[in-house]
C-alpha cells in the first residue's frame, strides 16, 4: 500500500494491546512488552484489554492506516 500523504510505499504490521499499544511489523505471541530494537511504535500505555488490528506505517511521515472489519464493532 502507497501512503496517502506523501505516497512512498507503507510497511505492514499490526497493531497490538495489552500492557501498550503498539505498531509491530510482527504480532508479538506471548510478551506485549515493546521491543527495544527501534521496530515498535509505542502508542499508549496502561491498555486494559489485548487486541490487534492489521495497519500499515509509514516510515517516511509516521503516519498508520489501521484496518478494521464493520462486523467487529
Amino acid at each position: 500500500m502507497n501512503c496517502p500523504y506523501c505516497g512512498s510505499e507503507m510497511d505492514l504490521g499490526v497493531l497490538q494491546a495489552g500492557l501498550s499499544i503498539i505498531w509491530t511489523p510482527k504480532a508479538h505471541r506471548i510478551s506485549l512488552i515493546p521491543r527495544q530494537d527501534g521496530r515498535d511504535v509505542v502508542l499508549a500505555r496502561d491498555a486494559l484489554s489485548t487486541a490487534k488490528a492489521p495497519a500499515y506505517r509509514c516510515f517516511k511521515c509516521l503516519k498508520l492506516i489501521v484496518e478494521y472489519d464493520e462486523s467487529t464493532e
